[in-house]
């Protein structure tokens, strides 16, 4: 299952109805994630972003693995401490490790054409600090004695439609950000939410997902949603009310 958000004509944002189909697109896709470690379901909701956006009239010019930083694991890891984990529950692949697991399991998973558009990249290493900042709504108060700075989603999307030669200006090609769906339940508590949709197209996958619990107010990132199609219903819930439809048909 799929659901597109992109940045077109205003809805209301407590009412978002389905909106035309857009028309057939050229996609760059950016699948970013821990991936400690990497396993191939991250490689795998890569392959089935691009493969339904096919599926649909568009095409794909590149699937790009992008590792998150290393000090977001650190943070991780800290906490799990802080909350009385121990064992395998403490470990974490440096950034690395994580890019060589991910290439082999692309090797294993696509070939040919395929594998040629797709790219594991240390973007987020390799733009040295100049992407840290602080998290003051996510880490913050997981790790009120203090934590390691790390790269804003919104922040990793702009630098990379802005620098990535996969979209140099006049290429046509439109960013496409995928996650699982499930990634909706804590997305309003990122850093600055409401800028992701500023420079890319949302692309949830669906991965079995049979409903979403949205943990924080919303109303920042659904604010900047402008368009919405739908390819299977999935209830979106804040509380008890319904954000995105099943049964009702509401959309946002």
């Amino acid at each position: 299952s799929r659901l597109l958000a992109s940045r077109l004509p205003p809805m209301t944002p407590d009412c978002f109805e389905p909106s035309d189909s857009l028309p057939p697109s050229r996609y760059v896709l950016l699948v970013s994630g821990t991936m400690s470690p990497p396993h191939v379901g991250h490689v795998r909701l890569g392959l089935s972003a691009a493969a339904a956006l096919r599926a649909d009239g568009h095409s794909v010019d590149a699937i790009c693995f992008l590792p998150v930083h290393d000090n977001y694991l650190c943070n991780k890891v800290a906490a799990k401490c802080s909350s009385g984990a121990s064992g395998a529950d403490l470990l974490a692949f440096p950034m690395c490790d994580r890019c060589l697991l991910l290439r082999a399991l692309l090797a294993r998973e696509a070939a040919g054409e395929l594998l040629s558009r797709c790219h594991v990249l240390e973007y987020e290493h390799s733009c040295g600090g100049s992407l840290l900042e602080p998290s003051p709504g996510y880490w913050a108060p997981r790790l009120p004695s203090g934590y390691l700075q790390t790269v804003p989603t919104a922040a990793l999307v702009a630098h990379f439609a802005a620098h990535s030669p996969l979209l140099r200006q006049g290429s046509g090609a439109r960013l496409g950000l995928v996650f699982g769906a499930d990634n909706l339940a804590g997305m309003a508590s990122w850093n600055a939410p409401e800028k992701l949709l500023q420079q890319t197209d949302l692309v949830l996958l669906g991965r079995g997902t049979g409903s979403v619990q949205v943990g924080e107010a919303p109303s920042a990132l659904l604010s900047a949603l402008r368009r919405l199609e739908v390819r299977a219903p999935l209830p979106v819930l804040s509380g008890r009310r319904e954000l995105l439809g099943g049964s009702s048909g509401r959309l946002f």
